[in-house]
Protein backbone atom coordinates (compact mmCIF):
# COMPACT_ATOMS: atom_id res chain seq x y z
CA UNK A 1 0.00 0.00 0.00
CA UNK A 2 0.95 3.59 -0.78
CA UNK A 3 0.87 4.65 2.86
CA UNK A 4 2.96 1.76 4.27
CA UNK A 5 5.67 2.68 1.41
CA UNK A 6 5.67 5.99 1.94
CA UNK A 7 6.12 5.58 5.93
CA UNK A 8 9.06 3.13 4.97
CA UNK A 9 10.59 5.84 2.74
CA UNK A 10 10.64 8.45 5.36
CA UNK A 11 12.52 5.84 8.06
CA UNK A 12 15.10 6.06 5.80
CA UNK A 13 15.10 9.90 5.09
CA UNK A 14 17.81 12.38 7.44
CA UNK A 15 18.10 15.57 8.41
CA UNK A 16 20.79 18.59 7.22
CA UNK A 17 23.60 18.63 9.57
CA UNK A 18 22.48 22.12 11.06
CA UNK A 19 19.40 20.56 11.85
CA UNK A 20 20.53 17.62 13.70
CA UNK A 21 23.06 19.92 15.55
CA UNK A 22 19.61 22.32 16.15
CA UNK A 23 17.96 19.15 17.62
CA UNK A 24 20.78 17.98 20.14
CA UNK A 25 20.47 21.81 21.38
CA UNK A 26 16.84 21.09 21.73
CA UNK A 27 17.21 17.86 23.27
CA UNK A 28 19.92 19.42 26.23
CA UNK A 29 17.62 22.06 26.73
CA UNK A 30 14.97 19.35 27.19
CA UNK A 31 16.77 17.20 29.34
CA UNK A 32 18.24 19.97 32.20
CA UNK A 33 17.01 22.41 34.31
CA UNK A 34 14.16 23.47 36.00
CA UNK A 35 10.93 24.05 34.28
CA UNK A 36 11.19 27.95 34.07
CA UNK A 37 14.31 28.08 32.78
CA UNK A 38 13.39 25.04 30.15
CA UNK A 39 10.81 28.22 29.04
CA UNK A 40 13.83 30.47 29.42
CA UNK A 41 15.96 28.72 27.63
CA UNK A 42 13.39 27.86 24.61
CA UNK A 43 12.43 31.35 24.00
CA UNK A 44 16.34 32.06 23.79
CA UNK A 45 16.59 29.73 21.15
CA UNK A 46 14.21 31.80 18.84
CA UNK A 47 15.40 35.36 19.35
CA UNK A 48 18.22 35.39 16.05
CA UNK A 49 15.91 35.56 12.90
CA UNK A 50 18.67 32.57 11.47
CA UNK A 51 17.45 30.35 15.00
CA UNK A 52 13.46 30.85 13.78
CA UNK A 53 14.31 29.98 10.47
CA UNK A 54 16.23 26.87 11.58
CA UNK A 55 13.22 26.30 14.01
CA UNK A 56 11.25 26.16 11.20
CA UNK A 57 13.12 23.73 9.25
CA UNK A 58 13.56 21.47 11.67
CA UNK A 59 9.77 20.93 11.88
CA UNK A 60 9.84 20.20 8.52
CA UNK A 61 12.25 17.65 8.54
CA UNK A 62 10.43 15.78 11.26
CA UNK A 63 7.45 15.81 9.18
CA UNK A 64 9.38 13.98 6.48
CA UNK A 65 9.97 11.82 9.00
CA UNK A 66 14.43 12.41 9.46
CA UNK A 67 14.04 13.29 12.93
CA UNK A 68 14.44 10.43 15.44
CA UNK A 69 13.02 11.74 18.29
CA UNK A 70 9.74 14.57 17.57
CA UNK A 71 9.21 15.02 21.51
CA UNK A 72 11.70 17.36 22.23
CA UNK A 73 10.25 19.65 19.26
CA UNK A 74 6.80 19.54 20.97
CA UNK A 75 8.16 19.99 24.61
CA UNK A 76 9.77 22.84 23.16
CA UNK A 77 6.77 24.21 21.31
CA UNK A 78 4.49 23.84 24.42
CA UNK A 79 7.82 25.93 26.40
CA UNK A 80 7.10 29.01 23.93
CA UNK A 81 4.89 31.37 24.29
CA UNK A 82 1.78 31.28 22.70
CA UNK A 83 2.60 33.65 19.46
CA UNK A 84 1.74 32.89 16.06
CA UNK A 85 4.87 33.60 15.09
CA UNK A 86 6.93 30.99 16.50
CA UNK A 87 3.83 28.90 15.74
CA UNK A 88 5.09 26.14 12.71
CA UNK A 89 3.36 25.56 10.22
CA UNK A 90 0.18 23.63 10.28
CA UNK A 91 0.96 21.32 7.70
CA UNK A 92 4.20 20.53 9.49
CA UNK A 93 3.11 20.29 12.81
CA UNK A 94 -0.13 17.36 11.93
CA UNK A 95 2.34 14.89 10.45
CA UNK A 96 4.77 15.38 13.66
CA UNK A 97 2.01 14.65 16.04
CA UNK A 98 0.62 11.86 14.08
CA UNK A 99 3.98 10.34 14.62
CA UNK A 100 4.71 10.41 17.98
CA UNK A 101 1.00 9.79 19.10
CA UNK A 102 2.02 6.24 17.00
CA UNK A 103 5.32 5.97 19.18
CA UNK A 104 3.44 7.18 22.38
CA UNK A 105 0.94 3.97 21.76
CA UNK A 106 3.88 1.48 20.84
CA UNK A 107 5.90 2.26 24.37
CA UNK A 108 5.69 -1.16 25.66
CA UNK A 109 8.70 -1.22 27.19
CA UNK A 110 8.63 1.95 29.49
CA UNK A 111 6.06 3.31 32.14
CA UNK A 112 2.53 3.81 31.21
CA UNK A 113 3.14 7.40 33.15
CA UNK A 114 5.72 8.79 30.26
CA UNK A 115 3.31 7.70 27.79
CA UNK A 116 0.40 9.56 28.87
CA UNK A 117 2.55 12.64 29.61
CA UNK A 118 3.32 12.52 25.71
CA UNK A 119 -0.05 11.76 24.79
CA UNK A 120 -1.61 14.32 26.95
CA UNK A 121 1.00 16.86 25.41
CA UNK A 122 -0.49 16.13 21.84
CA UNK A 123 -4.01 17.08 22.67
CA UNK A 124 -2.62 19.98 24.25
CA UNK A 125 -1.15 21.26 20.86
CA UNK A 126 -4.32 20.68 18.85
CA UNK A 127 -5.95 22.53 21.44
CA UNK A 128 -4.69 25.34 22.69
CA UNK A 129 -2.40 25.87 19.53
CA UNK A 130 -3.41 24.31 16.31
CA UNK A 131 -7.11 25.51 16.93
CA UNK A 132 -6.54 29.34 17.23
CA UNK A 133 -3.82 29.14 14.46
CA UNK A 134 -4.82 31.53 11.81
CA UNK A 135 -2.07 30.71 8.63
CA UNK A 136 -3.19 30.05 5.41
CA UNK A 137 -3.49 26.44 5.27
CA UNK A 138 -2.97 25.11 1.31
CA UNK A 139 -5.47 21.87 0.49
CA UNK A 140 -3.47 18.75 -0.74
CA UNK A 141 -4.04 14.87 -1.00
CA UNK A 142 -1.41 14.05 1.90
CA UNK A 143 -2.79 17.00 4.68
CA UNK A 144 -6.49 15.84 3.62
CA UNK A 145 -5.38 12.53 4.80
CA UNK A 146 -3.06 13.44 8.20
CA UNK A 147 -5.52 15.79 9.63
CA UNK A 148 -8.48 12.36 8.85
CA UNK A 149 -5.80 10.70 10.55
CA UNK A 150 -4.77 12.48 13.73
CA UNK A 151 -8.29 11.77 15.53
CA UNK A 152 -8.32 7.85 14.91
CA UNK A 153 -4.28 7.84 15.76
CA UNK A 154 -4.85 9.48 18.89
CA UNK A 155 -7.82 6.86 19.94
CA UNK A 156 -6.46 3.82 18.98
CA UNK A 157 -3.28 4.95 21.09
CA UNK A 158 -5.13 5.96 24.05
CA UNK A 159 -7.05 2.78 23.83
CA UNK A 160 -4.29 0.79 23.84
CA UNK A 161 -3.11 2.07 27.17
CA UNK A 162 -6.87 0.80 28.98
CA UNK A 163 -5.83 -2.50 31.20
CA UNK A 164 -2.36 -1.87 31.20
CA UNK A 165 -1.89 0.71 34.15
CA UNK A 166 -3.31 1.74 36.46
CA UNK A 167 -4.42 5.30 35.35
CA UNK A 168 -7.28 4.60 33.55
CA UNK A 169 -8.98 7.88 35.08
CA UNK A 170 -6.14 9.75 32.51
CA UNK A 171 -7.20 7.32 30.11
CA UNK A 172 -10.60 8.12 30.18
CA UNK A 173 -9.88 11.65 30.60
CA UNK A 174 -7.62 11.96 26.94
CA UNK A 175 -10.85 9.91 25.24
CA UNK A 176 -13.29 12.31 26.86
CA UNK A 177 -11.12 15.36 25.09
CA UNK A 178 -11.04 13.19 21.92
CA UNK A 179 -14.45 12.09 21.71
CA UNK A 180 -15.89 15.22 23.10
CA UNK A 181 -14.68 17.57 19.74
CA UNK A 182 -11.42 19.10 21.05
CA UNK A 183 -9.72 17.12 18.62
CA UNK A 184 -12.67 16.47 15.94
CA UNK A 185 -13.76 19.91 16.15
CA UNK A 186 -10.14 20.96 14.93
CA UNK A 187 -9.92 18.58 12.35
CA UNK A 188 -13.17 19.93 10.69
CA UNK A 189 -12.36 23.32 11.16
CA UNK A 190 -9.03 23.05 9.26
CA UNK A 191 -10.99 20.78 6.25
CA UNK A 192 -13.31 24.08 6.30
CA UNK A 193 -9.72 26.29 6.48
CA UNK A 194 -8.57 24.61 3.71
CA UNK A 195 -7.42 26.66 0.22
CA UNK A 196 -7.57 24.69 -3.09
CA UNK A 197 -4.31 25.75 -4.38
CA UNK A 198 -4.08 28.02 -7.34
CA UNK A 199 -2.80 25.52 -10.53
CA UNK A 200 0.80 25.92 -11.47
CA UNK A 201 -0.35 25.77 -14.89
CA UNK A 202 -0.49 29.22 -16.95
CA UNK A 203 -2.82 29.86 -19.96
CA UNK A 204 -2.05 31.35 -23.39
CA UNK A 205 -3.53 34.85 -22.22
CA UNK A 206 -1.14 35.16 -19.50
CA UNK A 207 1.81 34.64 -22.20
CA UNK A 208 0.65 36.94 -24.44
CA UNK A 209 2.68 39.81 -23.99
CA UNK A 210 6.05 40.85 -24.98
CA UNK A 211 7.03 41.77 -21.33
CA UNK A 212 5.91 38.77 -19.74
CA UNK A 213 7.67 36.36 -22.06
CA UNK A 214 10.57 38.05 -21.89
CA UNK A 215 10.77 38.01 -17.94
CA UNK A 216 10.43 33.92 -18.39
CA UNK A 217 13.02 33.52 -20.98
CA UNK A 218 15.74 35.25 -18.77
CA UNK A 219 14.13 33.85 -15.51
CA UNK A 220 16.95 31.07 -15.57
CA UNK A 221 19.79 33.72 -14.71
CA UNK A 222 18.00 33.29 -10.82
CA UNK A 223 15.41 30.81 -11.34
CA UNK A 224 13.28 28.63 -8.70
CA UNK A 225 11.94 25.17 -9.37
CA UNK A 226 9.00 26.57 -10.36
CA UNK A 227 10.39 27.65 -13.66
CA UNK A 228 11.28 24.21 -14.77
CA UNK A 229 7.59 22.92 -13.83
CA UNK A 230 5.88 26.10 -15.42
CA UNK A 231 8.52 25.59 -18.75
CA UNK A 232 6.29 24.29 -21.02
CA UNK A 233 3.94 27.58 -20.93
CA UNK A 234 6.35 30.07 -21.17
CA UNK A 235 9.98 29.40 -22.33
CA UNK A 236 9.64 25.71 -23.99
CA UNK A 237 7.52 27.22 -26.63
CA UNK A 238 9.95 27.26 -29.72
CA UNK A 239 10.06 30.76 -31.23
CA UNK A 240 8.69 31.38 -34.80
CA UNK A 241 11.81 31.63 -36.97
CA UNK A 242 11.57 33.75 -40.02
CA UNK A 243 13.53 34.51 -42.75
CA UNK A 244 13.32 38.33 -42.42
CA UNK A 245 13.48 40.52 -38.88
CA UNK A 246 12.58 44.08 -38.39
CA UNK A 247 15.26 45.13 -35.88
CA UNK A 248 18.54 43.32 -34.58
CA UNK A 249 17.65 43.13 -31.63
CA UNK A 250 14.75 40.73 -32.70
CA UNK A 251 17.16 38.67 -34.38
CA UNK A 252 19.10 38.31 -31.38
CA UNK A 253 16.41 37.86 -28.73
CA UNK A 254 15.30 34.84 -30.63
CA UNK A 255 18.69 33.26 -30.43
CA UNK A 256 18.33 33.49 -26.87
CA UNK A 257 15.20 31.51 -27.13
CA UNK A 258 16.74 29.17 -29.40
CA UNK A 259 19.64 28.52 -26.85
CA UNK A 260 17.72 28.83 -24.10
CA UNK A 261 15.46 26.15 -24.97
CA UNK A 262 18.17 23.60 -26.02
CA UNK A 263 19.80 24.25 -22.47
CA UNK A 264 17.00 23.36 -20.06
CA UNK A 265 14.76 20.95 -22.38
CA UNK A 266 15.66 18.21 -20.28
CA UNK A 267 15.73 19.92 -17.16
CA UNK A 268 12.03 21.02 -17.45
CA UNK A 269 11.40 17.09 -18.97
CA UNK A 270 12.90 15.82 -15.56
CA UNK A 271 10.08 17.12 -14.09
CA UNK A 272 7.35 16.65 -16.99
CA UNK A 273 5.12 13.98 -17.08
CA UNK A 274 6.77 11.07 -19.48
CA UNK A 275 5.30 8.91 -22.50
CA UNK A 276 4.16 5.72 -21.07
CA UNK A 277 3.27 4.24 -24.83
CA UNK A 278 6.04 1.14 -25.34
CA UNK A 279 9.09 1.68 -27.54
CA UNK A 280 8.47 -0.40 -30.75
CA UNK A 281 12.80 -1.60 -30.62
CA UNK A 282 12.08 -2.75 -26.78
CA UNK A 283 8.30 -3.63 -26.31
CA UNK A 284 9.06 -3.81 -22.21
CA UNK A 285 11.04 -0.04 -22.15
CA UNK A 286 8.50 2.70 -22.32
CA UNK A 287 9.37 5.70 -24.42
CA UNK A 288 9.99 8.13 -21.71
CA UNK A 289 9.77 10.86 -23.79
CA UNK A 290 8.84 14.06 -21.79
CA UNK A 291 4.96 15.35 -23.25
CA UNK A 292 6.24 18.85 -24.10
CA UNK A 293 4.65 19.16 -27.52
CA UNK A 294 1.43 21.26 -27.04
CA UNK A 295 -1.56 19.42 -28.93
CA UNK A 296 -2.93 22.04 -31.00
CA UNK A 297 -7.01 22.31 -31.61
CA UNK A 298 -7.86 21.28 -35.37
CA UNK A 299 -10.42 23.30 -37.03
CA UNK A 300 -11.30 21.12 -39.07
CA UNK A 301 -13.38 19.56 -36.88
CA UNK A 302 -12.06 15.98 -36.57
CA UNK A 303 -11.31 14.11 -33.53
CA UNK A 304 -9.22 15.52 -30.57
CA UNK A 305 -6.75 13.34 -28.31
CA UNK A 306 -8.13 12.37 -24.92
CA UNK A 307 -6.23 12.40 -22.06
CA UNK A 308 -4.37 8.81 -20.71
CA UNK A 309 -5.73 9.48 -17.64
CA UNK A 310 -9.32 11.14 -17.04
CA UNK A 311 -10.00 10.51 -21.07
CA UNK A 312 -10.28 14.61 -21.38
CA UNK A 313 -9.18 16.93 -23.97
CA UNK A 314 -5.81 16.66 -23.73
CA UNK A 315 -3.41 19.16 -23.81
CA UNK A 316 0.19 17.77 -24.12
CA UNK A 317 1.44 14.63 -26.01
CA UNK A 318 4.76 12.91 -26.52
CA UNK A 319 7.23 14.58 -29.71
CA UNK A 320 6.76 11.29 -31.53
CA UNK A 321 3.89 11.24 -33.32
CA UNK A 322 3.02 8.05 -33.77
CA UNK A 323 2.35 7.33 -29.80
CA UNK A 324 -1.06 8.23 -28.78
CA UNK A 325 -0.39 8.82 -25.28
CA UNK A 326 -1.54 12.53 -23.90
CA UNK A 327 -2.69 14.40 -21.14
CA UNK A 328 -4.84 17.01 -20.02
CA UNK A 329 -3.67 20.57 -18.07
CA UNK A 330 -5.74 19.10 -14.95
CA UNK A 331 -3.43 15.52 -15.00
CA UNK A 332 0.21 17.47 -15.62
CA UNK A 333 0.05 19.41 -12.60
CA UNK A 334 -1.08 16.48 -10.92
CA UNK A 335 2.11 14.61 -11.90
CA UNK A 336 4.00 17.39 -11.30
CA UNK A 337 3.46 16.91 -7.57
CA UNK A 338 4.24 12.94 -8.02
CA UNK A 339 7.77 13.99 -9.67
CA UNK A 340 8.95 16.35 -6.98
CA UNK A 341 7.00 14.80 -4.12
CA UNK A 342 8.43 12.42 -2.09
CA UNK A 343 10.28 9.41 -2.63
CA UNK A 344 8.17 6.80 -4.30
CA UNK A 345 7.07 5.36 -7.58
CA UNK A 346 6.01 8.53 -8.89
CA UNK A 347 8.84 10.47 -8.70
CA UNK A 348 11.28 11.53 -10.71
CA UNK A 349 14.29 8.82 -12.18
CA UNK A 350 16.72 11.91 -12.68
CA UNK A 351 15.84 13.69 -9.19
CA UNK A 352 18.47 12.36 -6.30
CA UNK A 353 19.44 13.09 -3.09
CA UNK A 354 22.69 13.64 -1.52
CA UNK A 355 24.25 14.94 1.25
CA UNK A 356 27.79 17.21 1.02
CA UNK A 357 30.22 15.45 2.40
CA UNK A 358 32.97 18.14 1.86
CA UNK A 359 34.38 21.05 0.31
CA UNK A 360 37.88 21.61 -1.70
CA UNK A 361 39.01 24.41 -3.92
CA UNK A 362 40.22 23.84 -7.44
CA UNK A 363 41.80 25.73 -9.99
CA UNK A 364 38.01 25.76 -11.45
CA UNK A 365 36.72 26.99 -8.32
CA UNK A 366 34.85 26.02 -5.32
CA UNK A 367 34.30 22.03 -5.54
CA UNK A 368 32.00 20.20 -3.52
CA UNK A 369 31.79 16.66 -3.21
CA UNK A 370 28.74 14.90 -2.76
CA UNK A 371 28.02 11.01 -0.78
CA UNK A 372 25.09 8.88 -0.99
CA UNK A 373 23.62 10.42 -4.05
CA UNK A 374 20.87 8.11 -5.16
CA UNK A 375 18.00 8.37 -7.59
CA UNK A 376 14.27 8.97 -6.39
CA UNK A 377 13.32 5.99 -8.18
CA UNK A 378 15.99 4.13 -9.31
CA UNK A 379 15.90 1.69 -11.66
CA UNK A 380 15.07 -2.10 -11.67
CA UNK A 381 18.36 -2.51 -12.95
CA UNK A 382 21.63 -0.53 -11.94
CA UNK A 383 22.71 1.20 -14.32
CA UNK A 384 26.44 1.05 -15.86
CA UNK A 385 28.00 4.31 -15.19
CA UNK A 386 30.48 4.34 -17.60
CA UNK A 387 27.75 4.32 -20.70
CA UNK A 388 24.45 5.37 -18.91
CA UNK A 389 23.37 8.72 -19.57
CA UNK A 390 23.08 9.44 -15.94
CA UNK A 391 25.05 12.20 -13.90
CA UNK A 392 27.51 12.01 -16.74
CA UNK A 393 30.62 13.96 -15.72
CA UNK A 394 30.75 17.83 -17.01
CA UNK A 395 27.49 17.32 -17.33
CA UNK A 396 24.95 20.47 -16.34
CA UNK A 397 22.65 19.96 -12.97
CA UNK A 398 20.59 21.94 -10.85
CA UNK A 399 21.34 21.58 -7.11
CA UNK A 400 18.19 22.90 -4.64
CA UNK A 401 19.00 22.61 -0.95
CA UNK A 402 16.44 20.56 1.32
CA UNK A 403 16.05 19.96 4.61
CA UNK A 404 16.05 16.08 4.72
CA UNK A 405 16.59 13.85 1.82
CA UNK A 406 13.64 12.25 -0.03
CA UNK A 407 11.41 15.23 1.65
CA UNK A 408 8.98 17.00 -1.42
CA UNK A 409 10.10 19.83 -3.32
CA UNK A 410 8.89 22.81 -3.16
CA UNK A 411 8.08 24.60 -6.15
CA UNK A 412 9.73 27.82 -4.63
CA UNK A 413 12.85 26.63 -3.84
CA UNK A 414 15.94 28.38 -5.57
CA UNK A 415 17.99 26.60 -8.24
CA UNK A 416 21.95 26.75 -8.55
CA UNK A 417 23.38 25.81 -11.69
CA UNK A 418 26.30 23.66 -11.56
CA UNK A 419 28.85 21.35 -13.48
CA UNK A 420 29.68 17.80 -12.47
CA UNK A 421 33.01 17.29 -12.47
CA UNK A 422 35.94 14.43 -11.32
CA UNK A 423 36.22 13.57 -7.58
CA UNK A 424 39.48 12.89 -8.33
CA UNK A 425 41.10 15.35 -10.56
CA UNK A 426 44.23 13.15 -10.29
CA UNK A 427 42.68 9.66 -11.42
CA UNK A 428 39.32 10.70 -13.76
CA UNK A 429 38.88 7.50 -15.68
CA UNK A 430 37.75 6.15 -11.90
CA UNK A 431 34.60 8.92 -11.65
CA UNK A 432 32.34 5.91 -12.84
CA UNK A 433 33.53 3.94 -10.11
CA UNK A 434 32.92 6.63 -7.71
CA UNK A 435 29.82 7.23 -9.12
CA UNK A 436 28.34 3.67 -8.14
CA UNK A 437 29.45 3.89 -4.71
CA UNK A 438 27.28 6.91 -4.26
CA UNK A 439 29.91 9.86 -4.58
CA UNK A 440 30.24 12.64 -7.15
CA UNK A 441 31.83 16.22 -7.48
CA UNK A 442 30.02 19.61 -8.41
CA UNK A 443 31.40 23.05 -9.13
CA UNK A 444 28.78 25.70 -9.15
CA UNK A 445 28.83 27.65 -11.96
CA UNK A 446 29.42 31.72 -11.78
CA UNK A 447 29.63 35.04 -13.71
CA UNK A 448 33.06 33.33 -15.11
CA UNK A 449 30.84 30.79 -16.25
CA UNK A 450 28.03 32.82 -17.49
CA UNK A 451 28.49 37.28 -17.36
CA UNK A 452 24.54 37.38 -16.68
CA UNK A 453 24.21 34.67 -13.88
CA UNK A 454 22.97 36.59 -10.66
CA UNK A 455 25.63 34.75 -8.28
CA UNK A 456 25.30 34.80 -4.79
CA UNK A 457 28.35 35.93 -2.89
CA UNK A 458 28.08 34.08 -0.31
CA UNK A 459 28.61 29.95 0.39
CA UNK A 460 25.14 28.11 -0.36
CA UNK A 461 26.57 24.92 0.43
CA UNK A 462 27.29 23.91 3.60
CA UNK A 463 29.01 20.81 5.01
CA UNK A 464 26.63 17.81 6.24
CA UNK A 465 23.72 19.77 4.16
CA UNK A 466 20.99 17.47 2.01
CA UNK A 467 21.11 18.75 -1.17
CA UNK A 468 18.70 17.23 -4.43
CA UNK A 469 20.22 17.05 -7.50
CA UNK A 470 18.29 17.12 -10.88
CA UNK A 471 20.25 16.01 -13.73
CA UNK A 472 19.90 18.41 -16.93
CA UNK A 473 21.58 16.23 -19.34
CA UNK A 474 23.23 18.07 -21.17
CA UNK A 475 27.51 18.87 -21.34
CA UNK A 476 28.75 22.44 -19.48
CA UNK A 477 31.63 22.78 -22.28
CA UNK A 478 29.62 22.72 -25.63
CA UNK A 479 26.23 24.83 -23.73
CA UNK A 480 27.12 27.11 -21.50
CA UNK A 481 29.75 28.97 -23.64
CA UNK A 482 27.10 29.12 -26.74
CA UNK A 483 24.08 30.34 -23.87
CA UNK A 484 26.83 33.06 -22.53
CA UNK A 485 27.22 34.45 -25.75
CA UNK A 486 23.61 34.66 -26.63
CA UNK A 487 22.26 35.93 -23.73
CA UNK A 488 24.60 38.63 -23.24
CA UNK A 489 22.92 41.91 -23.43
CA UNK A 490 25.73 43.13 -25.24
CA UNK A 491 25.00 40.62 -28.10
CA UNK A 492 22.80 42.87 -30.33
CA UNK A 493 25.09 45.94 -30.48
CA UNK A 494 27.56 43.75 -31.59
CA UNK A 495 25.66 41.91 -34.57
CA UNK A 496 24.61 45.43 -35.46
CA UNK A 497 28.76 46.21 -35.67
CA UNK A 498 28.61 43.53 -38.76
CA UNK A 499 29.51 45.07 -42.23
CA UNK A 500 26.41 42.49 -43.52
CA UNK A 501 24.03 42.85 -40.77
CA UNK A 502 21.19 44.02 -42.44
CA UNK A 503 21.70 40.65 -44.95
CA UNK A 504 21.98 38.79 -41.81
CA UNK A 505 18.39 39.47 -40.96
CA UNK A 506 16.95 39.79 -43.84
CA UNK A 507 16.11 42.94 -43.73
CA UNK A 508 17.95 44.48 -46.96
CA UNK A 509 16.19 46.00 -49.65
CA UNK A 510 19.07 44.81 -52.29
CA UNK A 511 18.73 40.91 -53.52
CA UNK A 512 20.26 38.60 -51.32
CA UNK A 513 21.38 36.50 -54.38
CA UNK A 514 22.51 36.56 -57.61
CA UNK A 515 21.04 35.46 -60.72
CA UNK A 516 23.35 33.30 -62.85
CA UNK A 517 22.95 31.74 -65.96
CA UNK A 518 24.12 28.51 -67.17
CA UNK A 519 27.90 28.04 -68.65
CA UNK A 520 31.34 27.29 -67.85
CA UNK A 521 32.69 26.87 -64.14
CA UNK A 522 35.14 29.97 -64.92
CA UNK A 523 32.59 32.33 -66.26
CA UNK A 524 29.72 31.57 -63.63
CA UNK A 525 32.48 32.33 -61.24
CA UNK A 526 33.81 35.86 -62.54
CA UNK A 527 30.01 36.95 -62.43
CA UNK A 528 29.25 36.17 -59.19
CA UNK A 529 32.91 37.82 -58.14
CA UNK A 530 32.40 40.64 -60.04
CA UNK A 531 28.78 41.00 -59.16
CA UNK A 532 28.75 40.05 -55.41
CA UNK A 533 27.79 43.13 -52.90
CA UNK A 534 29.96 41.58 -50.26
CA UNK A 535 32.22 44.62 -49.25
CA UNK A 536 35.08 42.42 -48.16
CA UNK A 537 35.11 40.97 -52.13
CA UNK A 538 34.65 44.32 -53.35
CA UNK A 539 37.33 45.63 -51.50
CA UNK A 540 39.89 42.99 -52.98
CA UNK A 541 42.28 44.15 -55.46
CA UNK A 542 41.93 42.70 -59.55
CA UNK A 543 44.70 40.12 -59.22
CA UNK A 544 42.97 38.96 -55.95
CA UNK A 545 39.49 39.27 -57.34
CA UNK A 546 41.35 36.27 -60.13
CA UNK A 547 43.20 34.24 -57.96
CA UNK A 548 39.47 34.17 -55.69
CA UNK A 549 37.94 33.34 -59.52
CA UNK A 550 40.63 30.80 -59.69
CA UNK A 551 39.84 28.93 -56.58
CA UNK A 552 36.05 28.72 -57.08
CA UNK A 553 36.98 27.22 -59.95
CA UNK A 554 38.38 24.89 -58.55
CA UNK A 555 36.44 24.03 -55.66
CA UNK A 556 33.23 24.24 -58.10
CA UNK A 557 35.01 21.80 -60.77
CA UNK A 558 36.42 19.04 -58.43
CA UNK A 559 33.01 19.20 -56.58
CA UNK A 560 31.81 17.64 -59.34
Amino acid sequence: PKAAYDEAQQCTSKASKDITDFCTRIEKNICFGSASKKKTNAANLLIRPDMKELWFRTWAAAAHGAIRSPVALLQTLLGLPANAALLPPVSTIIPVLITISQDAGKMLTINDSEALNILEMVVDCVCNRLRYSNDEVILSDELKRCVDVLPSTLRSSVAGWFGKTDQTKRCATLLMSIENGSVDLFSEELNARMIIPSTTLQTSAETDTMEHSMRQWEAWRKPRLRWLLDGAFDWLQAPQLQTQYATILEYAYTLQQVMTLLAFYWGAGAVWPKCRKNDGRDHDKPCQQPLLTPIVPRKNGSAVSRCASCKNVANWRCPISQHCYALCNECVSIDHKRQTGKRGIGSSTDIYDAVVQRESTRRDGQVYILSEVESRRAPKIAPNWRTSYRLQCSGLVALLNVDSSYCALNADQEIFWAQIVPVDERNQNQDSQCRSRGQMAVRLLNRGDLGVLQQVLTPTLEVGARVAVIDLRVFVPEVVPVLAACCDPALADHLAQIPFANQLIGNTCENDFIEVCEGAAHDVMTHVVGHSNMEVIQRLSPDSQTRLVNDLTEIATSAN
